[in-house]
Formats: structure tokens, sequence, C-alpha cells
């Protein structure tokens, strides 16, 4: 069997997130490798300019400091929630600011991560090219092996 040393789990608390994490869990208890549960905050557009706080131009998209702010209080609430139910699974939580994609391939460099397990969420067609993957870009640039399971159709 091989081992990893570390284990990236990114999510997106999606119902496609969900469905990977039991099969993470299984993978970093079995390997005995440290689980790294990501979350990728993006910028938020600001939607009423001059709220709270004056937006914030990052590159070249306005962007409301406390929407921001809100964004990354509320993610960091929901990365807490997400532990793995078996007590010996060694876990630490990582919040990235940026782009999913990019922040989850800098977080693998940077923490020479053996393998990346995350959920698909299964688009294809105009509906990718127009929204992107996040794991079809992972899959292509990754350092390190990355597994990818979609979930069932509707979730």
């Amino acid at each position: 069997m091989t081992t990893w040393n570390k284990i990236i789990y990114p999510t997106d608390f999606s119902m496609a997130a969900e469905t990977v994490f039991d099969t993470a869990q299984r993978l970093a208890r079995d390997s005995d490798s440290l689980l790294l549960i990501v979350h990728v905050v993006e910028p938020v557009v600001a939607t009423t300019p001059g709220t709270v706080a004056p937006p914030v131009t990052l590159g070249g998209t306005d962007l409301s400091a406390t929407q921001q702010q809100q964004a990354l209080d509320e993610a960091r609430e929901q990365l807490g929630k997400v532990v793995p139910a078996d007590p010996s699974i060694r876990f630490e939580h990582r919040l990235i600011e940026g782009f999913a994609s990019e922040g989850i391939l800098h977080l693998t460099e940077h923490e020479q991560a053996d393998l990346i397990i995350m959920g698909t969420h299964g688009r294809t067609g105009v509906e990718r090219l127009l929204m992107g993957s996040v794991a079809e870009k992972i899959v292509r640039h990754a350092s390190c092996p990355v597994l990818t399971l979609r979930a069932e159709p509707g979730k």
C-alpha cells in the first residue's frame, strides 16, 4: 500500500465535497497521514458601493473589506465543523484567501503534500466552460497525485 505523509482535502462545503470526506478520512487513518482540511475563500465582489468600508481594489475587482471579512468569518466557522469522526486521525484546518485552484496548488507545494483528494460536481459542456473546473485545473497542475470522486447526480 502507498503511504502518504500529508493529504490535502479541499472542501467547498458542498455535497460533492462531503461525499469525499469519508474516503479522505479512511486514507489518512490507514496511512497515518496528516489530513489538511482546506477551504478557499474567493474574493467577494462588492454589490453596493460605499457600504461600511470603502471598496478595495484587488486585481481590478472592487471588493468590500467588510463583506470579505464576513465571508472569512463564516468560512472559518464552517471549516471548524469539518472534523474527522475518528479521533485518531491527525488533522489541521487551513483557510486560504484567493482563487480556489491557485490556493490549493500553492498549499500543496508549500506543505509538500503527497495526495489531494477532492470531490467534483461533474459538470460538463457549456456549464464547465462558463464556470471553469477547479478539479480539472488541480489535476492538470498538481505536483502530486489527485484523487477526484464525483458526487451522485443531483447532489
